[in-house]
């Protein structure tokens, strides 16, 4: 953690980044719902609609040394994704590295955890200045400012968050990324 301060203000070379698990056994028996009675997309479902709708524009990143084949231009996603992951000690990435591509995002595509909708990554996005795209911003206290991240709620404001992601201006994204401090 005494590394963060110097990390949230790297260079960012990702423009969106999910890195976690999608464990089918984990991440899909919990069906979380809104104030109004809406059944909340899972990390799985919102995992996979991206994974099809994105395809063209996402790096598989297996392992950290998998970024020196990364091309920001051409795949500008960055999926770290572990299915098998249960204990969170059974990474494909440190901690540190973890950090450090966070640090390097834009955005980072925050989805419910396995507990609880709110995810330590949302947490995370804020502290390294990585603008998270959630659906559940409204649960962390105190209130994120509405222009500090972009909303979703079903599958087409999702794809809507994300296109807006990648043809957002750096100076917009700046100016939401310095709103996160």
């Amino acid at each position: 953690y005494p590394k963060l301060e110097e990390l949230k203000n790297k260079k960012k070379t990702i423009k969106i980044l999910f890195s976690g698990s999608t464990n089918k056994d984990v991440y899909t028996k919990f069906n979380w719902i809104d104030d109004n009675g809406k059944k909340w997309l899972n990390r799985v479902e919102i995992i996979n609609f991206v994974l099809d709708h994105f395809k063209d524009k996402i790096f598989i990143l297996k392992t950290f040394t998998d970024l020196k084949n990364f091309n920001s231009e051409k795949t500008p996603i960055i999926l770290s994704i572990n299915d098998n992951l249960i204990k969170k000690t059974k990474t494909n990435l440190t901690s540190f590295q973890h950090y450090d591509l966070i640090s390097k995002s834009d955005f980072f595509l925050t989805v419910p955890g396995g507990d609880m909708p709110l995810c330590h990554h949302f947490i995370e996005a804020i502290k390294l200045k990585s603008i998270p795209i959630s659906q559940y911003a409204e649960l962390h206290k105190p209130n994120l400012d509405n222009d500090c991240y972009l909303k979703f709620s079903d599958y087409d404001s999702l794809e809507n968050s994300i296109n807006e992601a990648l043809s957002m201006n750096s100076n917009l994204v700046k100016k939401k990324q310095d709103k996160l401090d």
